[in-house]
């Protein structure tokens, strides 16, 4: 099968991604439902009476040796169904025992309570996509952006195995941060990457976390990232982190990790909560054989999505067929030097950009910028026209094109 690849060699391409997904995207069943899905092949299938599949958001990172200006790149979207809009958030200072909400609500999908944690005295200034509905996941959620330490952050799902999620349901409320709770704090408390991976795992080793069935982050900074997921758990303090040098790529979709050193402890390369191998080896997932564990197959699904039997899969074959984040890699390499050009192609690629999602992104974080002027691409429509709008972490202006809009 021919798939369809939107880069600088074929930047044009993006008009036909733009007449193809309407017809593709009709799988929600908002629509009529008797009307069927046009796939490349020219063939139909109807998609009344099937779920849309999960596969919600996705994340790209190219290193900075891999690139052609030596800048990192990080870009993605999120398939969120509700009102989104683009936010500056100022720098904060906070009093003495100041706290903030976090959490979930007995709405939520596995119910929960909300806690109140304590807030950081000061809080960095930060640009982000926010939106506005979750169930049970108080607003206004966010999934990361672009703070002014020149950090950026992409939120992407990550599911855990079933015995994980069913071992939340039978522990409820659940009790402590959720993944937007997480990305802010990123986002207001860390200046680098590997800083973003401490605050995010040291608030859930201390506090909990509410997951709506298991969740990870993509960090970067311009001289690496880091790739984070947060598992489910019924105290909420399971997680692993691994770093992604300047010369690596990671396609999150979903997010995340494959061989993980059982002697972390000594790697720096790698970060995790204290049980994370203890408790694998208790519930009888791991032997305990080997120098490392396989975290997709001991806490995750076990499969990429591509790689999954889907008898009643209602986009086109090529969706599912796309998501397999190595083959993703592979390509992702294939093309370096890559550019911005090629990344703000990628997030609109129509292999996975549907009229579903909410907002695209990209940050360019460029060696030779002052931290506070590095930049995002975003804007709050479907990421198939996305990210076309150009914001600097600490504007006081934005830019359209060629022209200067005072904010």
């Amino acid at each position: 099968m021919n798939l369809i690849r939107l880069t600088r060699r074929s930047f044009g391409a993006l008009a036909v991604a733009t007449t193809l997904l309407p017809s593709y995207a009709r799988g929600n069943g908002t629509e009529n439902e008797d009307e069927s899905n046009p796939a490349p092949d020219g063939s139909t299938k109807t998609t009344e009476g099937l779920d849309l599949p999960s596969e919600k958001s996705i994340g790209f990172y190219v290193g900075s040796d891999l690139t052609d200006d030596g800048s990192t790149l990080l870009g993605g979207f999120g398939h969120e169904p509700s009102s989104h809009w683009i936010e500056i958030v100022p720098r904060q200072q906070h009093p003495e025992g100041a706290t903030t909400t976090v959490g979930v609500t007995e709405d939520a999908t596995i119910p929960g309570e909300l806690t109140e944690i304590p807030q950081a005295k000061k809080t960095n200034k930060y640009i982000s996509s926010f939106y506005s509905e979750f169930a049970g996941f108080p607003p206004p959620l966010t999934n990361g952006g672009l703070n002014e330490h020149g950090l950026a952050a992409r939120d992407i799902w990550s599911p855990s195995r079933t015995e994980l999620v069913e071992m939340v349901e039978e522990a409820t409320p659940q009790r402590g941060p959720q993944y937007s709770d997480l990305s802010r704090a990123a986002m207001e408390r860390a200046s680098t990457a590997r800083e973003a991976v401490e605050v995010v795992g040291g608030l859930m080793d201390e506090h909990g976390y509410s997951t709506y069935g298991g969740n990870s982050h993509l960090f970067a900074d311009e001289n690496e990232g880091w790739v984070f997921i947060n598992f489910a758990h019924p105290d909420g303090d399971l997680w692993a982190a691994e770093r992604l040098g300047s010369d690596e790529v990671r396609v999150s979709y979903f997010g995340y990790i494959l061989d993980f050193p059982v002697d972390y402890e000594n790697d720096p390369d790698f970060m995790a909560s204290d049980e994370l191998v203890s408790f694998a080896k208790e519930q009888g997932w791991w032997d305990g054989e080997g120098d490392s564990l396989n975290l997709l197959e001991v806490y995750g699904v076990g499969e990429f999505p591509a790689e999954q039997q889907r008898e009643d899969y209602s986009y086109p074959e090529f969706f599912q067929d796309a998501r397999h984040p190595l083959k993703r890699e592979q390509e992702l390499k294939e093309l370096a030097p890559v550019t911005l050009e090629d990344m703000l192609a990628l997030v609109r690629d129509p292999r996975w950009s549907t009229d579903f999602a909410g907002y695209g992104q990209v940050a360019h974080l460029r060696p030779d910028a002052h931290e506070e002027l590095q930049t995002l691409w975003t804007a709050v429509t479907s990421a198939v026209t996305t990210p076309s709008y150009r914001f600097r972490s600490l504007p006081r202006r934005y830019h359209r094109n060629s022209d200067t809009i005072v904010t």
